[in-house]
């Protein structure tokens, strides 16, 4: 539990992008009961602001996992999320839709049966 504790330190907090992407990368389904908890749950979402589209990226992909583990946690600020999301795919310039898309897609694809409340 240090160790992931640590690398979730390291994941948000360390300078340089290519270390934060690559301990998310590293971030495997079999840490997911752990990263399911709270504190972690709160500490992937700071990754998602990330100025690095591919750190936003593979922070989406590990808290969609972690939304079946944990929707309790994992679900009301994804909410947020998806809604900043449909607000850039709506009134964003090109690249922000297309990142905004993809994002989004990411977390469909992690957590549709989560999701099909929402959808209309």
């Amino acid at each position: 539990n240090q160790v992931l504790d640590q690398l979730l330190i390291t994941a948000v907090g360390d300078p340089d992008p290519a270390i934060r992407l690559s301990v998310l990368q590293s971030l495997a389904p079999r840490f997911d009961s752990f990263l399911a908890q709270a504190d972690c749950v709160r500490s992937l979402f700071v990754a998602v602001n990330d100025e690095v589209f591919a750190v936003r990226e593979a922070a989406i992909q590990t808290i969609g996992r972690l939304m079946l583990r944990n929707p309790a946690h994992a679900m009301p600020p994804m909410r947020h999320t998806l809604v900043q999301l449909l607000m850039a795919l709506e009134n964003g310039r090109e690249d922000k839709r297309e990142k905004a898309s993809r994002l989004i897609g990411h977390v469909i694809i992690a957590s549709h049966h989560l999701l099909k409340p929402y959808v209309a």
